[in-house]
């Protein structure tokens, strides 16, 4: 829903009630005189405006637009090679220097990111009920907002970019020397001399490992390099931990040589079968374009219910009010923070630190969102 459908469906709607309460004044005499108020606020869900007519001499039903301005949040991820944070530093100082020695890339390791509200506006209709008689300042109120589920983001920064590239070629080339491919000729007792694969490590500069790495007298070197590469373990951000097991989706498929030249595909993995166990370290790695991204989502509508006193701005012009609202929406419980590998940081993680986890911890705090708004209102006829 646009912005400009949204205002024509808020002009039809109050139209419409504006009509019908003044035939039911006509009719009736139940309703007040009808009359209407463009009101503008400011609060927790941000700022927008209102539009407002009276239902009957006890109720008023206003509704409006509302949207987050863009406030950036800065935050921050430290690079970590393998499991042990306790060895990553020196770890990181050899695979960094590894990747400059190869590719001639620098290698961060901290990550500075960026969080911000994104596409968080909502319209909203809410009644207002005035339960003292002859008292139109205090009232209780019921409604709903809606707008985007995809609330806010978090993305790293333009100038990380390049180390969270380079960490993505770290690990294409760590994938080299720790796969499931290799895992089934070590399984099957095979030849570890695999020209193809031996053929593509032959060009790295392994000399940031300290070592002699010579492929023409050691057929083994490759097992060697695999070995070391899983003692290493692959790069990434150390969010936090696992708090469940995380299962395999889906079948996994490698495909292999059948001593014939043909390659058919072998079952590694089945459905089910345990990516990660609870307790596991979450490492986040870049995406395919070199970035680490987040997205905060709740439900679409959202129930409202508050209180709220208005009362009249200047003594001796009753066409100005102020009114105070507060209240709670109802917006599915604690929020989903999803990282692009699909990995909810509220529910399925632990143990994440720093600022992000002061921003996860108050996340998963707030089942429901506070309301605090304050409007300014003038009567138009």
């Amino acid at each position: 829903m646009n912005i400009k459908t949204t205002l024509l469906a808020v002009v039809a709607f109050l139209s419409a009630g504006h009509a019908t309460a003044q035939w039911a004044s006509e009719q009736e005499g139940i309703f007040t005189l009808g009359h209407l108020d463009l009101g503008v606020e400011v609060g927790t869900t941000g700022v927008g405006f209102q539009l407002s007519t009276p239902l009957a001499k006890f109720a008023t039903v206003r509704t409006g637009f509302t949207f987050m301005p863009n406030i950036e949040v800065p935050m921050s991820f430290g690079i970590q090679v393998g499991d042990d944070p306790t060895k990553s530093k020196s770890k990181f100082n050899k695979m960094s220097r590894l990747i400059y020695d190869n590719y001639g890339m620098e290698l961060d390791d901290n990550i500075d990111m960026i969080g911000k509200p994104s596409n968080f506006w909502n319209w909203n209709v809410i009644v207002d009920i005035y339960p003292l008689k002859n008292n139109r300042h205090w009232h209780i109120s019921g409604g709903f907002y809606l707008g985007p589920s995809h609330i806010a983001k978090a993305y790293n920064t333009t100038e990380d970019m390049q180390s969270l590239l380079a960490v993505n070629i770290y690990n294409n080339m760590y994938g080299k020397f720790v796969n499931d491919r290799i895992d089934y000729y070590n399984e099957k007792g095979t030849d570890h001399y695999i020209p193809e694969v031996l053929y593509e490590v032959k060009l790295f500069d392994f000399s940031a490992l300290d070592g002699n790495y010579d492929f023409s007298s050691d057929p083994n070197m490759l097992e060697t390099l695999s070995r070391k590469f899983r003692d290493y373990g692959p790069m990434g951000v150390h969010v936090g931990n696992y708090v469940h097991d995380v299962l395999y989706p889906e079948d996994v498929y490698i495909d292999v040589d059948d001593g014939e030249g043909n390659m058919e595909q072998v079952l590694v993995h089945h459905k089910g079968d345990v990516m990660y166990k609870a307790g596991d370290p979450y490492i986040m790695k870049p995406d395919a374009t070199g970035m680490v991204k987040a997205d905060m989502h709740v439900n679409r509508f959202k129930p409202y219910v508050g209180i709220g006193y208005e009362g009249r701005l200047m003594k001796n012009d009753p066409r100005w009010k102020i009114a105070v609202d507060g209240g709670v929406l109802f917006w599915g419980g604690s929020p989903k923070v999803m990282t692009h590998e699909g990995v909810d940081l509220v529910h399925d993680v632990e143990n994440i630190g720093g600022k992000v986890g002061d921003y996860v911890k108050a996340i998963d705090a707030f089942k429901v969102y506070p309301m605090l708004n304050v409007r300014l209102t003038y009567r138009l006829f």
